[in-house]
């Protein structure tokens, strides 16, 4: 009978134990990368560029529209990306569709990279001469935060064997 209890309590702790690390996991949980990125990258361009009230308003006002009109093609590429993958499913791959998908995607990521590129130029609009010279600067550092970091590069191949 003692075993039993034992074994009742030991499986009790076990339960509140991983109760607790799940919860513990979950509020700890990292926020988005591209949030908390994006966030620093603005208030560092802000610090940097020592923009004034008035152009941190401006600028504001600019990050807000461009992250709105960045989320609906990123929307728009995942629902591409779901697409163009579920096509390996269909009981006939159709490579036809699955190219025109393609090349749709790659045209989203252009309209992506054109978005980001008008959104810096109106900025730099922004700003006076001396911020524009710091702006050239400090540029590298904001696109090295917010871009993912590059693909590791695959090993050599196999020396030939004869």
């Amino acid at each position: 009978m003692n075993n039993i209890r034992l074994c009742k309590t030991v499986i009790l702790i076990l339960v509140i134990l991983n109760i607790g690390t799940l919860t513990f996991l979950w509020l700890s949980r990292p926020k988005s990368h591209f949030i908390q990125s994006n966030r620093e990258s603005a208030g560092y361009l802000i610090h940097e560029l020592k923009l004034t009230s008035g152009q941190q308003n401006q600028f504001g006002k600019l990050r807000q529209i461009h992250l709105e009109q960045l989320e609906i093609l990123r929307e728009n590429d995942r629902k591409l990306h779901d697409r163009f993958f579920n096509a390996l499913f269909l009981p006939v791959p159709d490579t036809l569709t699955a190219s025109k998908l393609a090349d749709t995607l790659v045209m989203v990521r252009k309209k992506m990279e054109m978005l980001t590129f008008q959104h810096f130029l109106e900025l730099r609009k922004l700003l006076n001469d001396n911020q524009k010279a710091r702006f050239r600067l400090v540029f590298r550092d904001v696109l090295e935060q917010v871009m993912p970091p590059p693909p590791p590069m695959p090993p050599p191949p196999p020396p030939p064997t004869h």
